[in-house]
């Protein structure tokens, strides 16, 4: 009976689309999607075999007006580029927008969870239908899948390893939670959602989210995109020693001179000519400096939490400064606490390896923010440790695996003056903003 009740009520619903008088609210997208969006809400714990109404179009809209509302610049700023749908290499199935004049965004089809934004990436793969969270969308060569920035790769004959138990752990999302932060959106928000190109142009080096909650001088890892690039080392890559020496390199900089001793400081870092402020001053740091760390530490890989512990032991145990590590399982910690406290946070994350053996492999980003209300509450702002991805949004629940920090104690500290401004050289500490 009640099976019949909602086949009738849909066959009734649809007609009534038919038999509306046309009107300009008729063609208006959001008020469409809103409706749809309603409707879903309605019935969703009713019956979950209802067929969504929602379209891959209408998550493309639904991506456009979330970047929209969130990233600083004029009204509508991004449009619509291209969507497709994409698959993850665990069947989990995603719509994948492109906007003008840069960035991404990708929504799950199932849960609907926002999963991974890049506002201001620009070099895009332009179509594709696998992704993976992170890693991005992958490209075939043949037989083989890589990501547009060539840091990865999969055997097609592996594509099948692996079962129910990780597309349980990525299928992480409440899908009611997510249809009411959208639902949200279109409530609080009227107009169109800017499918017309903006005709300014508007510099993508200039550009910066802010998250509700950040740490002190968050600017620095926003705008500092390749200074510390990937560095391609070992079988796997050497991404846990980005990451950790992004964190030394911040608190070098802006807690306590002695993470870098003034040798490794002539070494590895070069320091802006000229700069007019703190962000055009932020000095460039070798990738020989992430290599050469790695080949000290023996060329050992995929590092855990007692690693980690190990490699700033070996790092920073002769200096002259006071640290201590901070860290937890999946679970067990909350990055944003990390956050609020002031650090910057390494996230470890589970991708899939995709070998004979089902191994699974991991990438380290730097979360610095959070997004504690609005449009992408709950989600996380991060560097991934690769040039020009230094603000990505993304969801962690389905990511973490551990988070690891770096907490400069130093009493009475010495200060790094190293940001050329104007030919003075300015200690990180001084700066005023961000």
């Amino acid at each position: 009976m009640r099976k019949m009740f909602f086949k009738t009520f849909w066959l009734l619903s649809s007609l009534s689309f038919l038999i509306l008088p046309f009107s300009k609210s008729f063609f208006n997208n959001d008020i469409m999607i809103r409706d749809k969006l309603m409707n879903e809400l309605k019935f969703s714990n009713l019956n979950n075999a209802i067929f969504s109404q929602l379209t891959s179009s209408d998550l493309a809209e639904i991506s456009l007006k979330e970047i929209n509302s969130c990233v600083e610049t004029q009204d509508n700023f991004y449009s619509i580029k291209n969507f497709f749908d994409v698959t993850d290499l665990i069947g989990n199935e995603y719509t994948f927008t492109i906007f003008n004049p840069y960035g991404f965004s990708v929504i799950s089809k199932e849960t609907l969870e926002t999963v991974e934004i890049d506002p201001f990436i620009t070099d895009i793969y332009e179509y594709s239908d696998i992704y993976m969270p992170v890693i991005g969308l992958l490209k075939d060569n043949g037989d083989s899948y890589q990501n547009f920035s060539k840091t990865y790769s999969i055997s097609k004959s592996y594509l099948n390893v692996y079962g129910e138990n990780l597309r349980e752990r990525f299928l992480f999302s409440n899908k009611m939670e997510n249809l009411e932060k959208k639902l949200e959106l279109y409530s609080s928000q009227g107009g169109e959602t800017g499918n017309t190109p903006s005709s300014t142009v508007i510099d993508v080096d200039n550009q910066i989210v802010n998250a509700q909650e950040q740490i002190e001088h968050s600017w620095f890892f926003k705008h500092n995109k390749t200074q510390f690039s990937y560095h391609s080392g070992g079988e796997n890559g050497i991404c846990e020693y980005v990451a950790f020496l992004l964190l030394c390199e911040y608190n070098d900089f802006f807690k306590a001179k002695g993470y870098f001793s003034d040798e490794e400081i002539e070494s590895y870092v070069t320091t802006v000519p000229f700069g007019y402020d703190y962000i055009s001053a932020i000095p460039t740091v070798s990738d020989d400096f992430v290599y050469d760390l790695f080949i000290k530490n023996k060329r050992k890989e995929s590092l855990f939490i007692n690693d980690l512990n190990s490699l700033a032991d070996l790092f920073l145990s002769s200096k002259n400064i006071e640290y201590s590590t901070s860290s937890a399982l999946f679970g067990t910690g909350n990055p944003r606490d990390v956050i609020k406290k002031g650090y910057p946070d390494m996230i470890c994350g589970l991708l899939p390896k995709l070998t004979d053996t089902g191994e699974e492999d991991w990438h380290n980003i730097i979360a610095y923010g959070y997004f504690s209300s609005g449009t992408y509450e709950g989600k996380y702002l991060t560097h991934y440790g690769w040039n020009n991805r230094s603000q990505v949004i993304i969801s962690l629940p389905f990511y973490m695996l551990y988070d690891w920090s770096l907490r400069d104690n130093t009493k009475n500290p010495e200060r790094r003056y190293i940001f050329n401004i104007y030919n003075t050289m300015r200690c990180g500490e001084d700066c005023t903003y961000g």
